[in-house]
């Protein structure tokens, strides 16, 4: 489990790396790293949570979300042509 300055500066990057996700780290939790993705009018899917024990494996799960909704958005955009 990292020290508290340490898991800063772990958040403080993943910030910055990931505009538009909210980052939590709750100390006592089996799955203590969190990110929340806002939402907005332009939402067009994909994952909006995702929870792991470290933040490399956090990096990992917001990056397939990211692909998903990617996926997502390309397939909307075919079925409005």
């Amino acid at each position: 489990m990292p020290q508290s300055a340490e898991r800063a500066e772990v958040l403080k990057q993943l910030h910055a790396d990931h505009p538009g996700w909210k980052f939590e780290y709750i100390d006592g939790r089996v799955v203590p790293w969190i990110a929340i993705r806002e939402r907005d009018a332009r939402w067009q899917g994909g994952y909006p949570v995702a929870e792991a024990k470290d933040p490399d494996e956090l990096e990992r799960l917001i990056g397939q979300s990211v692909e998903m909704e990617a996926k997502v958005a390309a397939r909307s955009e075919r079925c409005t042509r």
